[in-house]
């Protein structure tokens, strides 16, 4: 299986920075759209290899739970704001 590449977040006064670091083999996880919008597949594919780099980390895997539940996290405000967004539209719509 190939290396664990990761999502970094950053908390700045300019919001949220996300920056991605590769893999040893190159591997990416995805790929950020054009307009630079991270989409819930990604931040579930990342969730899925920092569960593996979780399993695999020799102190068990708890200093990434921080990292994890903010992925979780970030998963759920974009599920509720595309919610929210359809709502809006419908509304719009009728």
């Amino acid at each position: 299986m190939p290396d664990v590449g990761c999502w970094l977040m950053a908390e700045s006064t300019e919001g949220t920075d996300f920056r991605f670091m590769r893999p040893a083999n190159d591997n990416a996880i995805g790929k950020i759209s054009a307009n630079g919008e991270i989409t819930i597949e990604l931040l579930e594919r990342c969730l899925d290899r920092l569960a593996i780099a979780m399993e695999r980390a020799p102190q068990g895997g708890e200093v990434y739970l921080p990292i994890f539940e903010r992925l979780e996290a970030e998963i759920e405000a974009k599920k509720a704001s595309e919610s929210t967004m359809a709502r809006a539209l419908r509304r719009v719509r009728r």
